[in-house]
């Protein structure tokens, strides 16, 4: 059975932006979808983010959505961990710490990633991020889609994707891909 996590970013939690309307439709489609909280937030750290994932399972039929330091967090599971999933999609994606102190200091960006094991990891890639989302730049959805082998689209008027509380964009990405 699919079942699907979605990761919430950097000062975020579940229940922020389009995140349980997804939820909701996924699990209307017979996607088990969990949408964990991980902890301060605020001041993230990688370690503590990924031992809160050793919680839950993964396997082959799992699609994994995240959100701004979401998505890289998703990148950075898929290196460390051997699970291969169904899915990635990578919203509002980035791979730099963007001179912020707090995700200097994240453990997110480095070391570098490595991007041969990270495409191995999951059967397929899916990145949006949008023309004008004033913190992160097209450039860099376009640089991890390069690294991945794979095609992006940059989405027009959809600034950082957390101005709405539903994403019927996302959703039918998913419908079409995944049922």
């Amino acid at each position: 059975m699919k079942n699907a996590y979605i990761f919430h970013g950097w000062q975020g939690n579940s229940q922020e932006n389009w995140f349980p309307w997804l939820k909701d439709k996924l699990e209307k489609l017979n996607i088990k979808t969990t949408i964990p909280d991980f902890p301060d937030s605020d001041q993230p750290k990688l370690e503590k983010w990924l031992k809160t994932l050793e919680n839950y399972d993964f396997n082959q039929e799992t699609i994994l959505i995240g959100h701004s330091l979401g998505a890289a967090l998703i990148i950075r599971f898929l290196e460390k961990n051997k699970v291969k999933i169904a899915s990635a999609y990578l919203v509002a994606v980035f791979d730099n710490d963007l001179n912020i102190p707090q995700l200097k200091n994240s453990g997110f960006f480095s070391p570098a990633f490595d991007w041969q094991k990270i495409k191995n990891q999951a059967e397929n890639f899916y990145i949006l991020n949008s023309n004008n989302d004033s913190g992160i730049k097209p450039e860099y959805g376009l640089r991890i889609a390069q690294n991945l082998g794979i095609k992006t689209e940059i989405l027009s008027e959809f600034g950082h994707f957390n101005n709405f509380s539903e994403f019927p964009y996302l959703l039918n990405l998913i419908k079409k891909n995944e049922t």
